[in-house]
């Protein structure tokens, strides 16, 4: 089981390197994405569910590095400069307004432990809430949530970038019966400034 689950995730990895390089690609590889679930789950000899996390948040994310959230980053951006970076508009959407889907890490957590109760259920399964929320209304939250004015400047997009990334966990929610329940902005914000709050982010 380790070995596919291996396989898989260095396929998965392989693809979202397209996907990066070329985002007019996007369809042909999801195609073959889901095509590959289902080798993967030919080729088994036991129950197997893989899961993709969309933007894992929460407290606790300091060991992530440069694979942490956006909102990580936007942290890590404010304590060093006094500001956060964003990207200028493009592709139909305003400054900003560029869209990612996020997760709290109990959800995920909460998800894994659902599948491990469940034996049965084999599969290759986006966790995210499918809705997702754009980097302007991360800034938005964190003024709130911290009490904190967060200046902004706005940068030229880099190539390659995705306008919107939101998963479809559809898959999670019929076959594992599984639904996020603390994945909105204010709540992951909020329990990860209280982690900082208390040292969890080294002050």
């Amino acid at each position: 089981v380790v070995r596919l689950l291996d396989r898989a995730l260095v396929e998965v990895e392989e693809l979202v390197a397209r996907l990066d390089l070329d985002p007019a690609a996007g369809a042909d590889a999801q195609r073959e994405l889901r095509g590959r679930d289902q080798v993967l789950l030919a080729d088994r000899t036991a129950s197997v569910a893989g899961f993709r996390y969309f933007n894992v948040y929460g407290p606790r994310e300091r060991h992530k590095g440069t694979m942490a959230s956006v909102a990580r980053h936007f942290h890590d951006q404010y304590r060093a400069d006094g500001r956060v970076r964003l990207f200028e508009g493009s592709g139909g959407y305003g400054n900003g307004e560029q869209r990612r889907d996020f997760i709290h890490v109990d959800d995920v957590v909460a998800a894994n432990l659902w599948s491990l109760e469940r034996p049965g259920v084999s599969g290759v399964f986006n966790l995210g809430t499918g809705k997702g929320f754009s980097v302007r209304e991360v800034i938005d939250h964190s003024r709130i949530v911290t009490n904190r004015d967060v200046p902004v400047v706005f940068g030229e997009r880099r190539g390659g970038d995705a306008v919107s990334l939101v998963s479809g966990s559809e898959r999670a929610i019929s076959d594992l019966g599984w639904r996020p329940t603390r994945s909105n902005m204010g709540d992951m914000i909020a329990d990860a400034w209280r982690w900082h709050q208390h040292g969890g982010y080294g002050g």
